[in-house]
């Protein structure tokens, strides 16, 4: 038996200061109901058990600690899933996230007022200073502009409530191990849900905030992102089913729109020193480029380990 019909699940890889930020971020929530906290730890060596162990003494929550040994941010979720299967509604945030004091009762509101299987809230970008223009006015990171509950075909888990209850009424979902490594198995796991049937809303009343690390406001880490968000977008249709030869040409032609669409607005940005125009145009060109990879079977292995190479 649990004591709550709510669980929080982390994933988390060798973050232990930024977790702690963040469970302090659950001890702290305010207007919630009874909820419980499941960090999964990806590192076969154990570097969160400390600060986990350390913020369960002193927390009145029920936290629990698992290791997944398994390389792969796939792995890890999918421990999530297999431990979350007492309780009704999962809130998952990642280990680099500092909830909001209302992140808990927004995020069930939003599933009580839409009605969604799942709800998907609002990730807001704390950046170092000195982070180039480009980047944070180009949408390198930042959510989409989007009206309130409207329908998502898919959803990142960085912010997201699910309703297990009505999950499993739709069928018995997994993370997809093959994109354990490259990234995107979110969005290929809740484009599967989409398609079986479930309805993902828009809630951005449930915000987190994301804290951005310096190497990742380094050129080569935010361009190989927007090529990988390409790739995780493309690879969530393709991998849904059997590729067909018209999916594989609806999206390279999307890819070439971007491409083309991107060139011209980069343009534009350069012609009249815009940064954000710039870097806008910028990321749907790599957008693109990571469809085409996507469609010749290429993926960025964003979540390579050194000592898996």
């Amino acid at each position: 038996m649990t004591s709550s019909a709510v669980v929080v699940g982390i994933a988390t890889f060798k973050r232990p200061g930024l977790l702690k930020e963040l469970l302090e971020s659950l001890r702290d929530q305010q207007d919630a109901e009874s909820f419980d906290v499941l960090v999964v730890d990806n590192d076969p060596e154990c570097s969160a058990r400390q600060t986990v162990e350390e913020f369960a003494a002193r927390s009145p929550l029920t936290v629990r600690y698992l290791v997944e040994g398994r390389p792969g941010i796939a792995a890890a979720r999918n421990k999530v899933l297999e431990h979350s299967q007492t309780y009704d509604r999962l809130l998952i945030i990642d280990d680099d996230e500092v909830a909001g004091h209302r992140w808990i009762a927004s995020s069930l509101e939003g599933l009580d007022t839409t009605g969604a299987t799942m709800v998907h809230g609002e990730v807001r970008y704390a950046y170092p200073q000195g982070t180039p223009r480009w980047i944070t006015e180009g949408g390198y990171f930042i959510n989409p502009v989007l009206p309130n509950e409207a329908e998502l075909p898919f959803a990142a888990t960085n912010n997201l409530a699910i309703d297990l209850v009505k999950m499993r009424a739709l069928g018995n979902f997994r993370f997809d191990d093959q994109l354990g490594l490259a990234g995107g198995s979110d969005l290929l796991f809740t484009g599967t849900v989409h398609a079986a049937g479930g309805v993902i809303k828009w809630w951005p009343a449930a915000s987190v905030t994301e804290i951005v690390p310096p190497e990742r406001v380094k050129p080569r880490w935010v361009l190989t992102r927007a090529i990988r968000a390409g790739e995780s977008q493309a690879n969530s249709s393709l991998l849904r089913g059997r590729p067909s030869f018209a999916l594989r040409l609806s999206l390279m032609l999307y890819a070439i729109t971007r491409l083309v669409g991107g060139a011209g607005l980069a343009a534009v940005g350069l012609l009249t020193a815009n940064q954000g125009r710039c870097g806008t145009g910028l990321r749907h060109v790599l957008r693109g480029v990571g469809f085409i990879r996507a469609i010749l079977g290429y993926r960025v292995q964003e979540y390579q380990r050194r000592d898996t190479d």
